[in-house]
């Protein structure tokens, strides 16, 4: 595992050499951007997680642990790197738990942007916010923000879905899909994603019909298509993934699902 991480590592380095000597659109003025945390049993991946996030280069960050229930005390860990923590009294998926810390969110901080990202990421960039930011600020037509995803042993992830009648396809699942430009995408959901606060005003929560899981950010880029909102998919950020922890971790202990 270290030794795929490093090779993961200095790969993403080479790719984005330019990202720290970017000149990014509005530097000065940074808008608040809370950061949301699904968590449910993550003691295996949380740390490594939050550790990679507070070294983020955004100074105007907030970070919110949303607690799914969780029965191995994983919690705690976002007390450590203090992060506010919310906990639900019970597991209810990815859509409710995520909305629950929007409107937390919303009401405490009221940001002008909101991240929802998975407990089972590494951000490896410490300008990853700084940038995916500047992309949203650039058009204010622009709803969703996501980036490149890639395994612990390099291989790149799907970076969203299309779908046709009868047919769910995975996209951006090789290094030429994922490209390391920034372009007008058909999907961008994915374990990070940045949301405009004006789209979640106008367009509203994750549907939770969809839980405990999938599906749920295929439908909210189709809703923000609907609105006249672009989703954008900025290929200068790159971010480790583990992928499907939560999934795992509730199919081997059969208690109800989160993330």
């Amino acid at each position: 595992m270290k030794a795929c991480l490093g090779q993961t590592l200095a790969w993403i380095a080479s790719e984005n050499e330019d990202t720290s000597d970017a000149k990014y659109a509005k530097e000065e003025i940074l808008k608040l951007v809370a950061v949301i945390v699904l968590n449910w049993n993550g003691r295996k991946v949380l740390k490594n997680c939050l550790s990679s996030l507070v070294k983020t280069d955004y100074q105007n960050m907030k970070v919110i642990l949303v607690d799914n229930a969780s029965t191995d005390s994983s919690e705690r860990i976002g007390l450590e790197y203090g992060a506010d923590l919310v906990s639900l009294p019970t597991n209810q998926g990815y859509a409710v738990g995520n909305n629950f810390g929007i409107r937390f969110a919303l009401e405490k901080y009221n940001p002008e942007y909101i991240v929802l990202l998975n407990n089972d990421t590494v951000l490896i960039e410490p300008s990853w916010l700084k940038h995916m930011v500047a992309v949203a600020e650039s058009d204010s037509n622009i709803g969703i923000v996501n980036c490149n995803y890639v395994n612990p042993d390099g291989r790149p992830q799907k970076t969203g879905f299309m779908l046709i009648p009868g047919i769910y396809l995975p996209f951006g699942t090789n290094r030429a899909e994922q490209s390391d430009y920034i372009h007008e995408a058909k999907t961008t959901g994915g374990p990070c994603y940045l949301i405009k606060r004006g789209f979640i005003e106008k367009v509203g929560l994750l549907d939770e019909g969809f839980s405990p899981f999938y599906f749920e950010d295929l439908d909210y880029c189709e809703r923000a298509r609907k609105a006249g909102f672009r989703l954008i998919h900025d290929g200068k950020v790159t971010i480790l993934h583990v992928g499907g922890f939560s999934i795992r971790e509730y199919r081997e202990s059969e208690t109800t699902l989160t993330i």
